[in-house]
């Protein structure tokens, strides 16, 4: 599967999905831990760079949908490597979906009732208020 993520460090990447259900044993600082659910991703090229601090927390997309497929959190430089967290399990641990077209539909829908409801000016011209 092709991936692609915007980091704050690298920007717009692309990667391609090397492994699924991995875990990772990582030390932060004197702390280890095992995580779960984890994807590997790996450049499309080798002078690709799919990763580097700062882009924990960017989330990497199918390339062909734009579906959230992972939750980015570790990297490699060598060899070049970026790791994520199964989105759905991120998405599991904290109960919350990932708002679809229907959703945003319907959001638009209310957004654009508010936006056009007329405005009543207030004495104090500084402050609008809607009606």
């Amino acid at each position: 599967m092709q991936l692609v993520k915007s980091g704050r460090r690298t920007g717009i990447t692309y990667g391609r999905v090397t492994a699924v259900e991995g875990v990772a044993r990582l030390a932060y600082g004197s702390l280890q831990r095992v995580i779960r659910s984890v994807i590997t991703i790996d450049p499309r090229s080798s002078f690709e760079p799919v990763s580097g601090p700062g882009d924990s927390g960017a989330w990497w997309l199918d390339a062909d949908t734009l579906q959230a497929a992972g939750l980015h959190f570790a990297g490699s430089e060598m060899p070049e490597r970026g790791l994520a967290l199964d989105m759905q399990t991120v998405l599991d641990a904290l109960s919350v979906d990932v708002a679809t077209e229907r959703v945003w539909a319907a959001t638009r829908a209310l957004t654009d009732r508010i936006s056009t409801a007329p405005l009543i000016q207030a004495e104090n011209s500084a402050e609008l208020i809607s009606a």
